[in-house]
């Protein structure tokens, strides 16, 4: 999930993909380091389609890749594919 507002009582760390991690190579698990590949523990979620052109899950998947569906996506706590990603600097 993305969602930035973490409990208290939980500290976030920071990642590396690095043998050698250093804190310009270890990221935390914010929607700009997720969406840009920096942090290392992701996954792509994929809709394969094998219908008729004009099917239900083509429907779908329209609507999926929509500004409305990227936005529910976001909302649910992934990155969207679609929607532009601003760094914002957070106090820590």
């Amino acid at each position: 999930t993305t969602h930035l507002s973490f409990r208290n009582e939980i500290k976030v760390m920071s990642v590396s993909a690095s043998n050698t991690p250093i804190l310009g190579n270890s990221y935390k698990p914010y929607q700009a380091y997720l969406y840009y590949g920096d942090y290392p523990l992701t996954r792509n979620i994929y809709v394969l389609l094998n219908d008729p052109r004009n099917g239900l899950p083509w429907g779908l998947a329209s609507f999926l890749t929509s500004d409305r569906g990227q936005r529910i996506i976001l909302k649910s706590g992934l990155v969207p594919a679609t929607q532009p990603v601003r760094i914002v600097k957070i106090k820590e």
